[in-house]
C-alpha cells in the first residue's frame, strides 16, 4: 500500500549557509524541545547527559532537568497539484521540511 510519502525527499536541516542537520530533542517528561546540532548531541551523548531514543528521525531525550524552553515555530504548507510541500520554520532556520507525492 503506497501511503504518498517519499521519504527520500524528507530532511531536517538548515536553509542557510550552513547545510547541517538537525538533532530532535525531548526533556525528561518526554516533550519536544527545539533541535540541535549533531555536534551538541554528540557531546550530551559522549557525557552521559542524553540517550538515543529514535534513530529516524534522530532524536536523543535529555538526563537531566531542564527549564524546557521553546521558541515559536511557523507551519507552512503548499498544496500543489502534484506534490504536497509542509516545512516547519523556527528562528528563521528550515527546522523540517517535508514533500508528499
Amino acid at each position: 500500500m503506497d501511503s504518498g510519502f517519499d521519504s527520500t525527499k524528507s530532511d531536517t536541516h538548515n536553509s542557510s549557509e550552513e547545510n547541517y542537520m538537525l538533532v530532535f530533542v525531548i526533556n525528561k517528561e518526554n516533550r519536544p524541545l527545539m533541535p540541535c546540532k549533531p555536534s551538541r548531541a554528540r557531546k550530551l551523548l559522549k557525557e552521559g547527559k542524553a540517550k538515543v531514543v529514535r534513530t529516524i528521525p534522530f532524536t536523543i531525550k535529555l538526563l537531566f532537568g531542564s527549564s524546557g524552553y521553546t521558541q515559536p515555530i511557523i507551519a507552512g504548507m503548499d498544496t500543489g497539484s502534484k506534490i504536497i510541500g509542509c516545512a516547519a520554520i523556527g528562528n528563521g532556520k528550515v527546522c523540517i521540511n517535508l514533500k508528499f507525492t
